[in-house]
């Protein structure tokens, strides 16, 4: 059973702040916090002077919240830095971190990942254009090879840097599910050639985690609804029959 006893306990392979924990424990998941990677993000003078020296944008792409905290401080130094351009965004969280701060972006809905957002964007912009995207150290080539197909200039700029803990381990605690949050933590399982057990369900935040994951071999991952944290309790009580 997924569930015992009224909590089920989930392996959550990145960090929790203090509010999400306690978020899990209200709706009945015990969280065991066993990060795989680290994500540092650019002190914004350092990306700030970097984006200052690129060619004018038509366009920014987000992919995450955390390039969306990075751009924010920059612009905390140079308000008006990339003004009166189209932004899209990947996620529902990512698109209301940038709509909290006033900036409206559009985004693929449940299709959640990067091909999806650069077909809306080959759909939207019509002539060839400029698209900074604001992204990880690592990151995946098919946004990037499928806005070059439609002719876009694509100009990836890295707002954090995404650590992979290659020492990674499993948690020693038994563990009903596992979440993966993006293909950098499955990379980094992989670099540890320990596999998780069988009898534990395998859950990704999006479409992009769940093929890393069947990449590495686990053939059916289950995939969130919604890329949030709600999203994956939604999940999880979905598959544990309970709401």
């Amino acid at each position: 059973m997924l569930r015992e006893k009224g909590t089920i306990s989930v392996w959550f392979t990145k960090q929790l702040k203090d509010d999400e924990i306690s978020y899990c424990r209200s709706r009945g998941v015990e969280p065991i916090v066993h990060p795989l990677i680290e994500v540092t993000i650019r002190l914004a003078g350092d990306l700030l002077q970097e984006l200052s020296k690129a060619e004018a944008p038509q366009a920014l792409l987000f992919t995450s919240k955390n390039a969306v905290d990075a751009y924010l401080a920059c612009k905390v130094k140079q308000p008006n830095l990339f003004e009166n351009i189209p932004v899209f965004s990947v996620g529902h969280q990512t698109a209301l971190r940038l709509e909290e701060n006033k900036i409206m972006s559009e985004w693929p809905g449940k299709a959640e990942n990067g091909a999806s957002v650069a077909e809306l964007i080959a759909e939207k912009l019509k002539t060839p254009a400029r698209i900074l995207h604001l992204c990880s150290s690592i990151k995946r080539n098919e946004t990037g090879e499928i806005l070059r197909s439609y002719g876009h200039i694509y100009v990836p700029v890295t707002a954090y840097e995404t650590i992979i803990n290659k020492k990674a381990t499993i948690p020693r605690e038994q563990f009903a599910a596992a979440v993966f949050f993006s293909p950098s933590a499955v990379s980094a399982l992989n670099y540890s050639g320990m596999k998780i057990p069988e009898s534990a369900k395998i859950c990704a935040i999006g479409e992009t985690t769940a093929s890393a994951l069947r990449d590495a071999g686990y053939e059916n991952p289950l995939i969130c609804e919604q890329a949030s944290l709600e999203g994956v309790i939604e999940l999880l009580e979905s598959i544990a029959g309970y709401h």
